[in-house]
């Protein structure tokens, strides 16, 4: 009876309209720049070029960013290079007209030295004051040295048998001068090398093993790290005093590695065909865990040999389904940027405060911080640098649902990075009050029995004329709060209002009531509900 009544008066609430609101290293798999084919690739810093022999007798000439500035012409076959020290003169095997052609780097004027019928030179390294170049047509391969303080050529001064044609490579280390190391299918080789008027090779070590496909010695000379591992998965570093390993570095569980190669600092990168990611690895000195992982994409893969570093960055000659590409990296340490909202819900009008941390950034710790609206422009809501172990806290008022975000634009030693919240979702303004209560005692508020109880609930922001609020009734008995009454939802009138009127029987006299407003939440706002209003009748 007395929840019938309660529920019959409360039903009958008289109301208008109206309602509102307010309010996360994947590389680019890299540039066509017409490659035919691929050899080798060479970076000049100083005049601000890069050079990629593709076999033919056209080398292709990029600026640093990798697009395509010109071309070198005339030299058949065109192999392996190697720059000078200075910068001035790249040296470059053109197998195919048994010679060594040296280019002007400034002007790319080129001029050749031939090296004797039948020698057919496919790769270069320089130590000792000489240009040193693999020479022979056919399984059996020597190492003949050219001299280019007066262009005299010395062909043949060793001599190795191998199972494969024309697979011989050479290299050298400003920290191990006067040393040749060369890599055939046969293994690896360290020669003492002697240059003048009458040069020679001394052979030192040699490692017997399966053929590698690429090579490089660290800048200090201490390490020779080769595609030649226990496994194709795997790079190996061995000690350039006596060949004995001291590192593995492991692409992926189902790599292959194609390509290692050292920058001046000691950074390392290894590189091949990541199946399962990634392509290549990045190690900083020193260190065999990676600090940088890049990933190409699903199909393509680094190039046999096809990586090289320049004074920061690291060239890749990446392949995909027969095309040859050029990526640019320029590897620095990943920073862990990471903006928080503070919540995931607020009231309408709440202030969420955003903060944002950042482990990383040596000289440079600034970030910019947006704040992203539902249906809006986003708006940068900060500016300013991380202070180091702490955060940067900007606080800002949610009227709708929105999303934060922060970029940080990286420095010489970190990357860039950018990071996002989840939405946060915003309740609607929904507030309420009783209607000219007689009195109070405590939390309630007193009304006679007779007198009609009003409950007033406001609904803002205007604007969603679709809005409605429902507004629930309970009373107190056998030890519990429950027995709930409600209207049907209810339109606000212009002025975003709505009242509910529970007439004071005698039955309901001195019992506990209370009442409070609910909204069910739309695409904007989420569900809102007021706290309880208190009530009772007195006689």
């Amino acid at each position: 009876m007395l929840r019938r009544s309660a529920l019959a008066l409360l039903s009958a609430a008289v109301v208008s309209t109206v309602l509102a609101p307010l309010p996360a290293a994947a590389a680019d798999p890299g540039r066509d720049i017409g490659l035919q084919g691929f050899r080798d690739i060479v970076v000049d810093d100083t005049h601000g070029r890069v050079f990629i022999s593709q076999g033919t007798d056209t080398i292709v000439v990029t600026d640093l960013d990798g697009v395509p500035a010109d071309v070198v012409t005339g030299l058949p076959a065109a192999s392996g290079m190697v720059l000078t020290d200075d910068d001035t003169t790249l040296y470059v095997a053109a197998a195919g007209a048994d010679a060594v052609g040296v280019v002007d780097t400034a002007t790319l004027a080129v001029e050749t030295i031939h090296t004797g019928a039948d020698t057919c030179p496919r790769d270069l390294a320089l130590t000792a004051g000489m240009v040193w170049f693999t020479q022979g047509c056919g399984r059996t391969e020597g190492i003949g040295a050219l001299d280019p303080s007066d262009a005299s050529v010395h062909p043949a001064l060793s001599t190795i048998s191998s199972a494969r044609w024309a697979s011989m490579v050479i290299d050298s280390s400003p920290g191990r001068p006067d040393e040749l190391f060369a890599a055939t299918d046969a293994g690896l080789y360290s020669f003492t090398a002697e240059g003048g008027e009458v040069p020679s090779l001394t052979p030192r070590l040699e490692r017997p093993g399966r053929h590698p496909v690429d090579f490089t010695i660290s800048p200090d000379g201490s390490r020779l790290v080769s595609t030649a591992g226990s496994t194709s998965r795997e790079a190996l570093a061995l000690s350039t005093e006596d060949f004995s390993p001291v590192d593995t570095y492991l692409l992926a569980p189902d790599a292959q590695v194609y390509a290692v190669t050292y920058r001046d600092d000691g950074m390392l990168a290894v590189g091949g065909d990541g199946y399962t990611r990634p392509d290549v690895l990045v190690f900083e000195t020193g260190s065999t865990t990676p600090m940088r992982r890049y990933d190409l994409g699903d199909e393509p893969s680094v190039a046999s040999r096809g990586s090289t570093f320049g004074d920061k960055r690291l060239y890749l000659v990446a392949f995909e389904l027969g095309n040859l590409f050029l990526t640019v990296i320029e590897p620095r340490l990943e920073p862990a940027l990471e903006v928080r909202s503070g919540g995931r819900t607020f009231g309408y009008g709440e202030r969420a405060m955003v903060s944002v941390t950042l482990e990383g950034g040596d000289t440079n710790r600034a970030v910019e911080v947006f704040a992203h609206r539902k249906g809006e422009k986003k708006v940068l809501i900060a500016r300013g640098d991380v202070p180091a172990g702490g955060a940067l806290v900007t606080p800002f008022e949610v009227t709708r649902p929105t999303w934060f975000s922060a970029t940080y634009a990286g420095d010489d030693t970190f990357d860039p990075a950018e990071d996002e919240t989840k939405t946060v979702e915003v309740k609607a303004d929904l507030r309420t009050k009783m209607i000219r209560p007689r009195g109070t005692a405590g939390r309630y508020h007193l009304y006679r029995v007779g007198q009609r109880a009003a409950l007033q609930a406001k609904l803002l922001p205007k604007g969603f004329p679709d809005r409605c609020v429902t507004l629930r009734l309970q009373y107190f008995a056998r030890g519990r709060w429950g027995y709930d009454a409600k209207t049907s939802c209810l339109t606000p009138d212009r002025r975003a209002r709505v009242r509910g009127y529970l007439i004071g029987s005698r039955q309901l006299a001195g019992m506990p009531l209370r009442m409070r407003a609910e909204f069910r939440g739309d695409k904007v706002h989420t569900k809102t509900i007021t706290s309880w209003s208190y009530l009772k009748f007195k006689r």
